[in-house]
């Protein structure tokens, strides 16, 4: 496959975060804003131009929110507006930008209902709402209509990987690449090869996207260079991870993914109470669910169990306000309550819905992990070939198919997974530090004790 790429994602607590704030990185479905130079070419809304700066968008709107009072009648306009509502719910995390993208795309369907910009809007709005399926079905229209329209390519590859359709994903990022070769596309082949266990060419491709980029707002930099940080900490290397993440947090100093990697490696490093101090304070300011989640995990080692609960309790909210919303977080809230809550029929049920809807690796992965604790081993151990059928290196696949695999039976499977953990990145999960250093001493695997959490 040629230089050409995916919206980053993970799980609740990254899962969601990076498919949204990659909208605002790298223009990765589609955004059709221009830069307010005042044309209304229809036809131009189909580009995917250089990203808007984040720190304009709010401006952006509100020129936008204006030309749509004073020219109701300009699809255009209402087509831009509903992309600039869905990069501002990245940017921000405020889930009542998707009410406001909505009412913009109705407007914008209600005056050009099958125009390309039109079904690229939606199909980006569905993407955000993680609604895969409709986003597909409406990019595909309007690569149907236009094959070279890039901003409905963009859409596309999105939602076919995110449903699982590795190999479809890879011939539309083909298409995508011939057309408009740029950091958008780079973004999603880093992804792609990252899902494929290639680090090497995941982090190629990631420079790669970051000298695209050049010159573009401080919170694009940014992200692409946390998203380099957290490759780099993928592969073990934690001196170079923390070095992204400083570059990153040096041009935006609240970044959310470059403080959770922050605090990460302090924490890594046995700096837990100073990792715990940065997260309070970011999340008492921006409350995001991947801050809230590592801080209430640190507080549980640190055996403050209250703070870790009220942590805990601020990840639920948030996952209540995005579902009101709209936003489909059964994949991400499965696996968050997997670890931080007791077993039921009901997380179990959330769970094989998000794995149906959203047959990945890592749906897979988060039904596994589910049957695994409410003690259907069987049922779980079913799941792992799914979760494992690309080669993805993340640790926390591999330690889930070590401590299920284990259960089952298979010590020698197990021990190989655990091993690969070991290898790469011990430091995956602070909140199953425990756990995994248990199980490795049950399998003899040798669990590093340098430094770090647990040391």
């Amino acid at each position: 496959m040629n230089e050409a790429p995916i919206k980053r994602q993970r799980r609740w607590g990254t899962h969601l975060e990076r498919l949204l704030w990659s909208l605002v990185a790298v223009t990765v479905v589609g955004i059709v804003v221009q830069r307010m130079t005042g044309s209304d070419d229809a036809s131009k809304a189909t580009s995917v131009p250089a990203a808007v700066p984040a720190k304009t968008l709010a401006q952006t709107a509100a020129e936008l929110e204006a030309k749509t009072a004073r020219d109701p009648g300009n699809a255009t306009a209402w087509q831009q507006l509903t992309q600039v509502y869905i990069q501002r719910a990245a940017q921000t995390l405020d889930p009542s930008f998707y009410g406001r993208a909505s009412v913009s795309l109705d407007r914008a369907r209600s005056l050009a209902p099958d125009d390309n910009g039109t079904l690229t809007a939606g199909g980006a709005l569905a993407a955000s709402l993680h609604h895969f399926g409709e986003a597909e079905a409406l990019a595909q229209r309007a690569v149907d209509r236009d094959r070279f329209d890039s901003g409905a390519l963009a859409v596309l590859v999105d939602a076919q990987v995110e449903q699982g359709k590795y190999d479809a994903a890879e011939e539309t990022l083909q298409s995508f690449a011939n057309t408009k070769p740029g950091a958008p596309v780079l973004s999603r082949i880093s992804y792609l090869r990252e899902l494929h266990g290639d680090v090497t060419g995941a982090r190629a491709s990631m420079e790669a996207a970051r000298q695209a980029v050049t010159g573009a707002g401080t919170f694009q930099q940014a992200t692409l260079a946390a998203y380099d940080g957290d490759l780099l900490l993928l592969s073990g290397d934690r001196a170079g991870a923390a070095k992204a993440y400083d570059a990153a947090l040096a041009v935006e100093p609240r970044h959310p993914i470059a403080t959770v990697g922050h605090a990460k490696i302090l924490a890594a490093d046995g700096k837990v109470d100073e990792a715990i101090a940065v997260l309070s304070k970011f999340v008492d300011r921006t409350p995001v669910p991947a801050a809230a989640t590592l801080l209430g995990e640190l507080q549980e080692l640190q055996g403050k169990s209250a703070d870790a609960a009220q942590s805990f309790d601020v990840v639920r909210a948030l996952a209540q306000l995005q579902a009101a919303a709209g936003v489909d977080v059964d994949l991400d809230v499965a696996l968050f309550e997997a670890d931080h809550s007791p077993p039921s029929p009901e997380l179990v049920g959330r769970a094989r819905q998000a794995a149906a809807d959203r047959p990945t690796v890592y749906g897979a992965d988060a039904l596994a992990w589910t049957l695994f604790r409410s003690g259907d081993i069987a049922g779980a151990r079913a799941e792992l070939d799914a979760s494992l059928r690309l080669g993805t290196i993340d640790p926390l696949i591999h330690y889930h198919a070590a401590a299920i695999l284990d259960a089952a039976g298979d010590a020698a499977g197990a021990k190989v997974h655990l091993q690969e953990v070991v290898d790469r990145n011990p430091w995956f999960s602070f909140a199953l530090q425990p756990e995994a250093r248990a199980l490795a001493g049950r399998l003899g695997v040798t669990w590093p004790t340098t430094s770090g959490v647990g040391s």
